[in-house]
């Protein structure tokens, strides 16, 4: 099935994941670093944001309006040489209910039908 197709109804009459002739989208990105915490360490904050500001992208994961995704962690840089991430990733989205039986739940695009599935990580990195 089609992403969007117009059976998709809100209210009887408003599609929703409908593919638009456009898609803007918005991602930003921070991180404050803290430098030498401790001797030869780092300690860094990443936070990043992303969300549709209008449309709906044909292309899967391209991106719904008012869906996204956003992630906080803390890192450590020991020595320039060791880089440790601990993030958590989160992500958001519109839902709507019908009330027309089995298909009662719609999500907006895809990263809605993941909006309750946030996840952590741990990523260690060396360089030689």
């Amino acid at each position: 099935v089609f992403k969007g197709r117009s059976g998709y109804l809100v209210d009887g009459s408003t599609p929703i994941d409908k593919v638009t002739r456009n898609f803007v989208g918005l991602a930003v990105n921070f991180t404050p670093t803290w430098f030498q915490v401790w001797p030869g360490v780092d300690v860094l904050a990443p936070l990043t944001w992303s969300q549709g500001l209008s449309g709906v992208s044909a292309v899967t994961l391209g991106g719904n309006e008012n869906a996204g995704s956003w992630s906080a962690g803390v890192a450590f840089d020991i020595y320039q040489k060791y880089r440790v991430d601990l993030k958590y990733n989160g992500y958001f989205g519109d839902y709507y209910r019908q009330q027309t039986g089995a298909r009662d739940i719609l999500p907006n695009g895809s990263i809605a039908a993941i909006s309750d599935r946030g996840w952590v990580s741990l990523t260690f990195k060396t360089t030689f």
